[in-house]
């Protein structure tokens, strides 16, 4: 992953750090503060001098607060006052290898109106890495100033208001005789930072004031990263590898498909931002050696792999769905986070990920979809449109296939995984033990626990570039139940995370869904000959955000169920999200009404 700017980590960590969440109606409040943001020339271009100075109050009792700021080897921390400083690195190095440190306050607020004053002080020592902040803190914010010094040698700096609430942030320009430029935000009663389960990235969702115009263009954006994309690209035994890759490929795609698949399943991605090397690709042979690299790493290799075997390749900045603005927009560093292969492929492109195994060359993952990328080639670089769907869906299917017998419904549960979902199954489940993958598949067969999957039964397939399929026997002794002659079938034998209600009671932010495309749910059931069926009334509701649709049908012998979501998009507003739950009860409530088999006389 590209270096992301040390204000936005801050925000996307400090829930992490702090003691516990923050909510609404508790305890701390920050009563007062000031930041300022002084633009001024460095040895080597424009510096940022940076200081922030916060009042933190308890308001009802006695609480516990570790006020903290973030710090690296572009931002030296210069002062920190209020207490004890303690230092410690901001991310854990099993997870995500980067440079970001953390200096922090262990702070008593020992009752009641007790109040705290810290300071801190840092400088960004490149002015390409200071591109927003954030006026929201971890705690609620009576009143705060924020202000930007900006010279009048730097006429190409602008300040643009993201997100803004409606009220509690005012704006106030100020230009001196000689040029030099004084903004002032004063900020008054602004809730805290939400911290909402499945919320919006911090860019989308929070007010962010977007430091534009370090890179007036896409021209110098392009000229900052190039320097550190010349890395050497031999590869000893390349030219065997790619032949062995590509022997008897039946064409241009499967060549590349076995290429991207090799990259994918034998090269472990971890992320690493630590100085030159956040921007600076690790040599492709390095990467093969140690079988591990970042985004940057697995794509260089893989396209110099892709050019080995004569196919041309290349390798490419973009910002992923976190990210509300493409790169032409507003040309930063804050505008690219991630990088990626693209390969032509006739009229259009192929955007090839490698840092995820499991899909598929043809498939555009969803989180690059409809941005623009900075493509890097031998004579400069080409701006490329990612188109915003994918010719190859994603899905996720669960298949029940059962027969009536005396203990209850018996059978095969198959699920079917592709592309996104694929994927995000595979990450879901990386860190899981070997020896409870198969208690994990179970679950994932029968989510509410209604019947019985055997562990040990359960065959289980990756083999496929964006498949994933597995399946076990089953038996449900609960879906039945009988009266006289007549035996009632529950259907709907499955649960889904997607079925279930989203608490409002505290929220404050809009829903995010991990992704969109197709779940569905199928369960049939051979009956006797010599019964008669009465089918539940179909029921359908589309809708902006999502299809729903419960389908009862018998062919011959055979009764059937579809279940099916199909969701449209990824973020749920948060107005709109009684109007969900009310659909996704009626729906639940048509998928739970049950088949009635009469047996004849």
């Amino acid at each position: 992953m590209l270096k992301k700017l040390l204000p936005i980590a801050l925000l996307l960590t400090c829930h992490t750090f702090a003691t516990h969440a923050a909510k609404p109606d508790e305890n701390v409040v920050i009563t007062s503060g000031i930041e300022e943001y002084r633009f001024v020339q460095g040895k080597n271009g424009p510096e940022i001098k940076h200081s922030t100075t916060l009042e933190y109050q308890a308001t009802r009792r006695s609480e516990r607060i570790r006020p903290h700021i973030f710090h690296s080897n572009i931002i030296s921390l210069d002062k920190a006052s209020g207490g004890k400083a303690q230092y410690r690195n901001a991310n854990s190095p099993t997870v995500f290898h980067d440079d970001s440190k953390v200096c922090y306050f262990d702070i008593l607020l020992d009752r009641k109106d007790r109040k705290a004053k810290v300071q801190f002080r840092r400088t960004f020592t490149d002015g390409a890495h200071f591109t927003g902040v954030f006026p929201s803190e971890e705690y609620p914010v009576r009143s705060k100033q924020i202000v930007f010094h900006i010279p009048a040698s730097l006429p190409a700096i602008e300040l643009v208001d993201r997100h803004f609430p409606a009220s509690g942030i005012t704006r106030d320009d100020r230009t001196a005789p000689d040029g030099s430029r004084t903004i002032t935000y004063n900020v008054s009663s602004l809730p805290e930072i939400p911290d909402d389960t499945h919320q919006p990235s911090a860019l989308s969702a929070l007010p962010h004031i977007m430091v534009r115009g370090y890179f007036p263009d896409c021209d110098s954006l392009y000229r900052y990263h190039r320097p550190m994309l010349d890395v050497d690209t031999v590869i000893a035994g390349a030219s065997a590898t790619v032949a062995g890759l590509t022997d008897g490929a039946k064409d241009h795609l499967e060549a590349i498909g076995r290429i991207y698949r090799h990259v994918q399943q034998n090269i472990r991605y971890v992320a690493f931002e630590a100085g030159e090397a956040a921007y600076r690709p690790d040599t492709p042979a390095e990467v093969m050696r140690k079988r591990y690299g970042d985004c940057k790493g697995m794509s260089l290799l893989l396209a110099t792999l892709l050019n080995r075997a004569g196919i041309e390749a290349s390798i490419a900045a973009v910002g992923t769905d976190v990210i509300p603005f493409r790169i032409a927009e507003a040309p930063s560093l804050a505008a690219t986070n991630h990088m990626i292969c693209i390969v032509p492929d006739g009229d259009s492109w192929l955007f090839l990920d490698p840092t995820h195994e499991q899909i598929s060359a043809r498939h555009i993952p969803e989180w690059i979809r409809g941005k623009d990328a900075m493509m890097f080639t031998s004579e400069g670089y080409r701006m490329i449109e990612i188109p915003s769907t994918s010719p190859v869906a994603s899905a996720d299917i669960l298949n029940y296939n059962y027969r009536l017998t005396p203990d209850g419904l018996s059978g095969i549960a198959y699920r079917h995984y592709s592309e996104d979902m694929a994927e995000h199954f595979i990450k879901s489940y990386a860190e899981v033990p070997g020896q409870h993958i198969n208690e994990l598949l179970a679950k994932a067969l029968v989510p509410t626990q209604r019947a019985a999957v055997p562990a040990d039964s359960i065959i289980y397939k990756k083999d496929t570039p964006g498949e994933i399929t597995f399946w076990a026997p089953i038996l449900n002794t609960a879906a039945l139940t009988g009266a006289d002659n007549t035996i009632y079938i529950d259907m709907n034998t499955s649960g889904d995370p997607l079925t279930s209600r989203i608490d409002t009671d505290e929220r404050r932010s809009d829903y995010q869904f991990p992704m969109t495309g197709l779940i569905k749910r199928r369960t049939t059931v051979m009956i006797p000959e010599n019964v008669d069926v009465t089918l539940p009334d179909n029921y359908r509701h589309e809708g902006p955000i999502a299809d729903f649709s419960c389908i009862f049908s018998r062919e011959g012998q055979k009764i059937n169920m579809t279940k099916t979501l199909l969701l449209h998009t990824a973020r749920l507003p948060l107005q709109e999200i009684p109007d969900w739950n009310k659909a996704v009860s009626t729906w639940n409530e048509a998928c739970n009404q049950q088949i009635e088999i009469r047996l004849r006389n």
